[in-house]
């Protein structure tokens, strides 16, 4: 067996998940409202959470896209 673990993905709020951006919790709003592609999140409950894959997943496009 690998010694190497798979990440676990969970589900994070907006302020976990702008701190895993590195980005303020008032930026992350308005990346939510404005950005194109960026992650819809899912209602859980009446809390709106985001799946750290997603994040990570439109952050790599991002910086594709800016590298091309």
């Amino acid at each position: 067996m690998s010694d190497v673990q798979k990440p676990v993905d969970r589900a994070v709020r907006a302020k976990e998940a702008a701190s895993i951006l590195g980005i303020g919790r008032s930026t992350f709003f308005v990346l939510m409202r404005t950005a194109p592609g960026f992650p819809k999140g899912a209602n859980l409950g009446r809390t709106r959470v985001w799946l750290i894959s997603d994040l990570f997943a439109w952050l790599r496009k991002k910086t594709n896209s800016r590298n091309n």
